[in-house]
């Protein structure tokens, strides 16, 4: 028999599938705009574009299009993905992906990102930085797994504040981050944002734009850190999708 979820616990799995969901589209949505400026297609990227073109003006002196697309193309999709996640989830093997492979995914689909394909800038991807970034990435990856494992050495309270060094090390190695004082005083000496309401609206798209790896991986991470220590998941008890 299927147990009752309390609105809590569906809470929780629908913010897990979701966290998890904009994680991977964000980073999946940049790469591909990086090498295919036509996302979706001559029709949806018509159609993206005409859906955003009125808050072109707003964010041209950040990067206009392309913040406003990956916004768009990565909250999109991220429900989409998330949707179907959850008419999957019950499914055991989907289950058991939400709780291993997502995780794992998380923590290491940002820094796998910005080792291999090219993500961020290039001063991260010297052959030295290279190697320590990976040794750092494995230590996080194996703390993890320690976690997961129920291993008294690795509680949840630790895990979530490795979680935090770990993310906040990928953000500063990756220029990941705006100085909100600056940005904020460059926009101010133009006469269109004389409006702090505009203002602040800018910064917040810039802000989202360029926290949106670190922070939606950390947001994930954390997310599946609690996901996986519900008591219904610990005592093993069948719940309803």
């Amino acid at each position: 028999m299927n147990e009752v979820i309390p609105s809590s616990s569906r809470w929780l799995r629908w913010a897990h599938g979701y966290a998890f969901s904009l994680n991977l589209t964000w980073i999946i949505v940049w790469l591909e705009r990086v090498r295919n400026k036509t996302l979706g297609g001559p029709v949806l990227a018509h159609f993206v574009s005409g859906l955003v073109g009125r808050a072109y003006q707003l964010v041209s002196p950040i990067g206009g299009f392309t913040i406003l697309e990956q916004l768009v193309w990565s909250f999109g999709v991220a429900l989409i993905v998330c949707v179907l996640l959850r008419s999957l989830s019950g499914f055991a093997v989907m289950s058991d992906a939400l709780r291993t492979v997502a995780g794992a995914v998380s923590i290491a689909a940002f820094p796998i990102a910005t080792l291999f394909f090219g993500l961020a800038y290039p001063d991260c991807c010297a052959d030295t930085s290279k190697i320590g970034l990976g040794l750092e990435l494995a230590v996080v990856v194996v703390c993890a797994i320690l976690f997961y494992r129920r291993k008294p050495l690795i509680r949840g309270s630790l895990m979530i504040v490795i979680l935090v060094l770990h993310f906040a090390l990928w953000a500063w190695a990756t220029s990941s981050y705006v100085n909100v004082v600056a940005s904020a005083s460059a926009l101010r000496s133009d006469a269109y944002y004389d409006s702090w309401g505009r203002t602040f609206g800018v910064l917040g798209f810039e802000m989202v734009f360029k926290f949106g790896f670190p922070v939606f991986g950390l947001l994930a991470s954390v997310i599946w850190v609690r996901y996986i220590r519900r008591p219904s998941e610990s005592s093993g008890m069948a719940v309803a999708p």
